[in-house]
């Protein structure tokens, strides 16, 4: 080989290897560029082979049948997750007329290695594991029991996701230990997920004597429209309500993602509160007009201004489970819409205890399209 050509294969080999070198940086960089905020981690998942999210429960599960109690598997447990909690519960219920609903199922201090729980846990207060459960029927499983003769009830299953293991005994009153636990876990939620189902028991159809909420805009249970959410117009869905309560003064709508939880604690998103709406009234129209305060009394707040905030859940995770709830009261509240939407809540719901005539519940699926 001659001098002239040995120097031309080292400046190839030379342009060859800096090529790569460039390739190699450039595919870095666009891998986790310098500064770029870290994808988030994926959001936690509940699931049950016993029936699809948001369709009808089976009899097997239910005061209908053998009150077996589904089996259920989470995924995508948050980093340094100590426990689970796991919280079922009947969204239609409005006990002793408070906000408090109907406790078929709290199972607390699930070790972090669970993913999941089997079908028929047995009973006991204290479980193999180290876990504790209890519900409204005693130390076990409670399975659903709506009347045949009223609609369909909401029955919604959460999993929770602990940085701590809760010093909470199984007491006696069920609903007791429910509080206790609740306050327990303020500020230790790392993730949470939920799975829900309807079931009314089989036999006559509805009499229409207890509260009903409808929607023209989605199927309970279904999927609720773009129009209607952040991935589109933001346009508050047409409500109506029938079977009101003898002695109601005003209602209340609640419109929340049980899916979501703020600063750590129970608080979940709330996308729309009205309050003192006219006694005499039974439907929202679509797309209500926004403002703290309406001609007729009805006030109005939500995270995102005085008004309704529509779905929002983003596209790489799973369907959030957006809950409307419409309550009857003996009273108008005397509670102003000005101040933090989240003061404002926790105001307007301590102003509802022992108020509430009775409660209706519908929900539709959401999370952004890809």
């Amino acid at each position: 080989m001659t001098a002239g050509k040995s120097g031309i294969t080292r400046a190839i080999a030379t342009g060859l290897a800096a090529a790569l070198m460039v390739t190699a940086s450039s595919r870095a960089g666009r891998a986790q560029a310098p500064g770029a905020a870290p994808a988030p981690a994926p959001a936690m998942v509940l699931t049950s082979s016993a029936f699809p999210d948001g369709g009808a429960i089976p009899d097997k599960y239910t005061q209908a049948g053998e009150q077996v109690s589904p089996a259920l598997n989470w995924a995508n447990a948050p980093a340094g997750t100590v426990s689970f909690v796991l919280h079922f519960h009947d969204l239609d219920v409005a006990r002793n007329k408070t906000t408090d609903d109907q406790l078929h199922w709290l199972v607390w201090n699930i070790p972090a290695s669970a993913t999941g729980l089997p079908e028929g846990v047995k009973a006991g207060a204290d479980l193999p594991d180290g876990s504790h459960q209890t519900s409204a029927s005693g130390a076990m499983y409670r399975g659903p029991g709506a009347p045949a003769t009223g609609p369909r009830h909401h029955y919604t299953f959460e999993i929770i996701a602990l940085d701590t293991k809760l010093d909470v005994p199984a007491g006696q009153d069920a609903f007791e230990t429910r509080t206790r636990v609740m306050q327990a876990l303020q500020g230790h939620i790392l993730g949470k997920a939920v799975y829900a189902g309807l079931f009314r028991r089989p036999g006559s159809e509805p009499q229409g004597t207890a509260m009903v909420l409808t929607s023209t805009a989605f199927p309970d249970g279904g999927i609720i429209p773009d129009k209607h959410t952040q991935a589109g117009d933001q346009i508050s869905p047409a409500l109506a309500w029938t079977n009101t309560p003898a002695g109601t003064a005003s209602f209340v709508v609640l419109v929340r993602d049980p899916d979501g939880s703020t600063n750590r604690t129970t608080e979940d998103g709330l996308h729309w509160l009205v309050w003192n709406i006219p006694a005499t009234t039974t439907t929202l129209p679509e797309g209500m007009k926004q403002g703290a305060e309406l001609p007729d009394g009805t006030r109005q707040t939500s995270y995102g201004g005085p008004g309704y905030h529509g779905p929002g859940a983003r596209a790489t995770g799973p369907r959030h489970h957006y809950t409307f709830e419409v309550f009857a009261l003996d009273v108008k509240l005397d509670v102003p819409a000005s101040g933090d939407f989240s003061a404002v809540r926790a105001n307007v719901t301590k102003a509802m205890q022992g108020h509430v005539l009775g409660k209706a519940v519908t929900q539709g699926l959401f999370r952004r399209p890809s």
